[in-house]
C-alpha cells in the first residue's frame, strides 16, 4: 500500500485517514544582539539601550537588564529599545544584557560591556580663594550634590569625614578650605581653596 499525498491510506475494508501528527515542539532559541550602546562605550547620564531580535516562530519580548537579575525594561514589540539612566550606577565597567524570548519559552542573551563615567563636579567657592583685607563669608556650591563636606584644618574631607556645609563659612584669618561634593552614587575630587 502507498500513502497518497492527501494523507489517505488503503487499509483492509477500504480507505481511511492517517492521524495528523502534531507539529514538533519549538526548541530553537531566538537570536538577539544589542545594537546600542556600542561596544566599550563610555556612558553617562541617560543613553539609548536597544537590541534586534528574531526567531523562527516569533519573538514575544526582549528584557533589558543591568545584571542578570535586574530588569530595567521588558519590551514586547519591535523595535526593541529603552533608555539606560546611569545616574544611580557606580562608575566603572558595567555588563548590559538583552534577553530575547519566544512563545515556547526559549531564550537567548546578548551582552555588552560599557563603562559608566558620570562626572561629579567639585565644589566651587565664592568669593574665590585669594588674599583679602577683611573677613570673608565663603559660599560653597556643587550643583546636583546631595551635600558638601569641608575641613578648615588642612585634612582632606570625605563624604563621611568633615563638617557638612549648611551656611557660608566665615573666614577672618588665613585658612585653607578643603571641600568635597557628595552625590548619591559617588563623590567629587577634593577642592582646595587657600
Amino acid at each position: 500500500f502507498v500513502v497518497s499525498p492527501n494523507i489517505l491510506i488503503a487499509q483492509s475494508g477500504g480507505w481511511g485517514t492517517l492521524p495528523v501528527l502534531p507539529a514538533p515542539p519549538d526548541i530553537t532559541a531566538p537570536v538577539v544582539s544589542i545594537t546600542l550602546p556600542l561596544p566599550n562605550a563610555i556612558v553617562l547620564n541617560t543613553v539609548p539601550f536597544s537590541a534586534t531580535a528574531s526567531d523562527t516562530v516569533g519573538v514575544t519580548g526582549v528584557q533589558f537588564k543591568i545584571s542578570m537579575s535586574t530588569v530595567i525594561f521588558d519590551d514586547t514589540a519591535a523595535p526593541y529599545s529603552t533608555t539606560l539612566n546611569t545616574a544611580s550606577l557606580p562608575n566603572g565597567p558595567l555588563t548590559l544584557y538583552a534577553v530575547a524570548r519566544d512563545a515556547a519559552g526559549n531564550k537567548a542573551t546578548s551582552t555588552r560591556i560599557v563603562t559608566v563615567s558620570n562626572t561629579y563636579g567639585a565644589p566651587t567657592a565664592t568669593p574665590p580663594a585669594g588674599t583679602y583685607t577683611s573677613a570673608q563669608s565663603v559660599r560653597l556650591v556643587a550643583t546636583g550634590a546631595s551635600y558638601i563636606n569641608y575641613t578648615l584644618n588642612g585634612t582632606a574631607p570625605s563624604c563621611s569625614v568633615g563638617t557638612v556645609y549648611v551656611t557660608p563659612i566665615s573666614i577672618a584669618t588665613t585658612q585653607t578650605i578643603k571641600a568635597i561634593a557628595c552625590y548619591p552614587t559617588g563623590s567629587s575630587a577634593v577642592a582646595t581653596f587657600a
